[in-house]
């Protein structure tokens, strides 16, 4: 949760996680190799214990055994990979099997972190089909070449699977069995890539699909949607469905990059309608939301980070379209990754200042999360139709914790009751109870001219929204004492619900 929205740099510690890696470095801290045993037991043996390894801790294979193409190195053809921090969360999260939807700056090395673990996939678990979904095939071939097959080609012998079909569209590794006809043995394991259409994740049925620079992809929603209904298997032993297919979506908040690499929409509104999933505890959802921010990239400082900020610093007309571009290049928060290279109504770093501000603040100081509950006139029964049973009289604060989600409001200042005609609400509502925005009503503090309280909410009964609105509205003063200003065209509904 602490990855979801505030980014890498403010991940809590994870026990799981810290023994995940502590085990691969344990493991890697051992040198041998299989030449140095001379009979073929003790060979066997030690191949035996590599293949578990790598089979249980994938941060372990990725460390010790894949090397990928570097085209930048002067005296080399390749590299040995390198895990970072963030890499190991990749490992773990994939090795728990989880569906990852994740936002990323450009340069962390995700496409082949995660290549390497389909790789790792295909070679040490058999029968395993795994799908690559990027924007074209044309790339998509290229990636697999680059990202996949190259790291097959410098795998030990003795645990490079044998490959029975390499072309364009895919490898795959498994053997004949000798008099069997149509029978193979060995991995039997596949990697196909495909174009992204609505059906590219369903067909065939792969166990897991990997969808790479999502933002570029105008059917990512649909895909998703698409394959939901496969994603779930019926559990022998209890009779219910589980999700047992792994979804990895991917992707930069980027930039506009020629007619076939251009920004959708629809990779925005997956990953918020992901977010809002699992900040709600929706998990049944089934897919988590990431965000990894600039501090990510490999070799990055805060030094780095402010020099080029410097250097997207400009003066002219172009000011905020540059620093737009910045942020979209170096992430801090989630909703950078989806900024527009357009002028802004207001600078986006003035923006980000005045949040860097609001972040400071000790909490203490901090508005306090919380929602309203009725106070009923119990003598006073409610019509039949309402969805209240008693009369309301009044309204009652209950604070919350963050990331609670009963939380409709945050509160700045409570009211001082002896005061009449100090404080006003401002009210923009839903208009029905289909769509995703939200419904807000501020209270403005005549006296101090500040806002009191910030209503900010949506829940899937669309009445229990406004009745978090008007308690609040009561919270500040009875009917007239909190007079009410309302978006009148679409808040016929409120109204009447009033």
């Amino acid at each position: 949760t602490s990855m979801t929205e505030d980014g890498f740099q403010k991940k809590t510690h994870y026990k799981p996680l810290e023994l995940y890696v502590q085990q691969a470095h344990n493991w890697l801290s051992d040198v041998t190799d299989i030449s140095d045993f001379d009979s073929e037991t003790e060979k066997w043996d030690y191949f035996e214990r590599e293949f578990q390894r790598c089979s249980e801790n994938s941060l372990y294979y990725l460390d010790k055994y894949l090397y990928i193409k570097e085209p930048d190195m002067l005296d080399a053809d390749n590299m040995k990979y390198t895990a970072k921090p963030v890499h190991e969360v990749m490992a773990f999260l994939f090795d728990c099997g989880y569906s990852i939807m994740m936002g990323k700056p450009r340069q962390v090395a995700a496409t082949t972190t995660y290549l390497g673990l389909a790789l790792k996939k295909l070679i040490f678990r058999k029968n395993t089909f795994i799908k690559f979904v990027t924007m074209d095939v044309d790339k998509a071939e290229q990636i697999m070449e680059d990202k996949l097959k190259y790291p097959t080609s410098q795998m030990p012998d003795y645990l490079t699977p044998a490959v029975s079909g390499d072309s364009k569209e895919g490898l795959q590794f498994g053997r004949k069995i000798p008099g069997k006809k149509g029978k193979r043995g060995g991995a039997n394991s596949r990697f196909d890539i495909a174009a992204p259409t609505v059906s590219a994740v369903n067909s065939g049925a792969p166990q897991i699909v990997m969808v790479d620079e999502a933002g570029y992809i105008k059917v990512v929603g649909k895909m998703i949607r698409e394959s939901r209904p496969t994603m779930f298997k019926q559990d022998l032993a209890t009779g219910k469905l589980k999700m047992v297919r792994q979804l990895i979506v991917w992707s930069t908040g980027g930039t506009e990059e020629g007619k076939n690499k251009i920004k959708t929409k629809a990779f925005e509104e997956e990953y918020y309608a992901c977010l809002d999933k699992w900040k709600k505890g929706e998990y049944n959802y089934g897919i988590i939301p990431i965000f990894f921010d600039w501090t990510t990239r490999p070799g990055i400082t805060k030094e780095f980070y402010e020099s080029e900020r410097k250097n997207y610093t400009v003066d002219g007309p172009n000011k905020d379209q540059v620093m737009n571009q910045f942020r979209l290049t170096y992430p801090s928060r989630v909703e950078d990754m989806f900024l527009s290279e357009s002028k802004l109504l207001v600078p986006i770093n003035y923006i980000h200042q005045q949040e860097d501000r609001i972040n400071a603040i000790p909490a203490i100081e901090k508005p306090q999360p919380g929602y309203f509950e009725p106070i009923y006139d119990y003598g006073n029964p409610s019509q039949e139709n309402d969805d209240v049973p008693y009369k309301i009289i009044g309204s009652h604060w209950v604070p919350t914790e963050p990331g609670d989600p009963r939380t409709s409001t945050l509160m700045f200042m409570h009211p001082e009751k002896e005061w009449r005609g100090r404080y006003f609400a401002g009210t923009d509502p839903i208009s029905s109870d289909n769509g995703y925005s939200n419904m807000s009503t501020a209270i403005f503090d005549k006296k101090l001219k500040t806002l009191s309280a910030i209503v900010n909410y949506r829940d899937e009964n669309h009445k229990y929204t406004f009745l978090q609105c008007l308690l609040c509205r009561l919270y500040y003063g009875q009917h007239s004492e909190c007079p009410e200003l309302i978006e009148s065209n679409i808040g016929t509904a409120y109204i009447d619900y009033i």
